[in-house]
């Protein structure tokens, strides 16, 4: 008699759906960054600890901010250029930019995502259009 296992399947289903989800925040090769017209975070680490720690709070982030602002996470092990383009060395490393993509705010280590999200709250906020007064 064989026994079936629907924990271990129902776990297969969300790491994989983890996986997908994570790979949709991950940089695409050639896509420029940061993102013209919008704000951008861009988390740029590898295999460490923090590194895994942070990856559901930057997804979390990529599905909350869609549409407002890019949340790019940069694999140094994958591409190692990137650390010095970024001029990065402790990862994980986040960078803020504007919708101009200026850089304003830089972060070495862990991050939270209620701090993620106070960062690109901030910098949506500060680029509302002004409305005129009658």
């Amino acid at each position: 008699m064989k026994r079936e296992h629907p924990c271990l399947a129902a776990l297969l289903v969300g790491a994989l759906c983890v996986l997908v989800a994570w790979t949709t925040a991950r940089a695409a090769e050639g896509t420029p960054i940061p993102r013209a017209n919008t704000v951008t975070l861009v988390d740029l680490g590898g295999n460490c600890k923090p590194c895994q720690m942070m990856a559901p709070l930057l997804d979390e982030l990529a599905k909350e901010y869609a549409g407002r602002a890019d949340v790019i996470f940069i694999d140094l092990g994958n591409y190692p250029e990137k650390a010095k383009e970024f001029n990065v060395s402790i990862k994980p490393t986040q960078i803020f930019f504007d919708r101009n993509g200026k850089e304003k705010m830089r972060h070495q280590g862990f991050l939270g995502k209620v701090f993620m999200a106070n960062i690109l709250d901030d910098l949506l906020k500060d680029e509302a259009p002004e409305v005129d007064k009658p």
